[in-house]
């Protein structure tokens, strides 16, 4: 949930993990430095090697847009800006038919990079206080199902105003 939603619902609601608008700060951070102004090197197809475009996908509710609306308007100040806004509800029946739908318009509209609201599961969260590079590797084994494909990372951690200008570093 958004920086706002949990002052305006204080003392009642907290939580021990980072709220979304800290997030969305800091992946605007990361974004800006990493992702904009660089070719989508990675990106399969047509898209191979075109300009970057940035699709955000996030639940509908007030909360997670909010959060949205921040990493928006972080990522405007350095003059960059979201090519396709997606959301979708928060409930499980409907994840798997959304989760399709969403897909689908990602390729039609030709995104090559999104940035979405999800949790890696316990202990997998970054804390705000710094950023991690993730991809996805299709190599390497997934310790949930042990089957081809998962997340991985080099390791390193930046502080917000560490993070380097550049391609991030991918499949060392």
């Amino acid at each position: 949930m958004s920086r706002q939603w949990f002052e305006s619902h204080r003392p009642y609601a907290w939580s021990t993990f980072p709220d979304c608008t800290a997030t969305a700060e800091q992946s605007a951070v990361y974004t800006n430095r990493r992702l904009f102004d660089r070719p989508a090197s990675f990106a399969e197809g047509d898209l191979a090697d075109e300009p970057r475009t940035l699709a955000v996908v996030a639940p509908n509710n007030l909360g997670y847009q909010q959060c949205v609306d921040t990493f928006k308007d972080q990522i405007g100040e350095e003059g960059n800006e979201v090519s396709l806004e997606l959301d979708y509800t928060l409930d499980p029946a409907q994840l798997k038919t959304q989760a399709a739908s969403l897909m689908a318009k990602l390729k039609t509209e030709g995104a090559t990079s999104v940035s979405c609201a999800w949790a890696f599961g316990p202990g997998h969260y970054t804390p705000v206080t710094d950023i991690r590079e993730i991809w996805w590797d299709p190599d390497k084994i997934s310790p949930f199902n042990g089957k081809s494909g998962s997340y991985a990372d080099n390791g390193q951690r930046y502080a917000r105003e560490d993070v380097p200008e550049g391609d991030p570093e991918v499949f060392p």
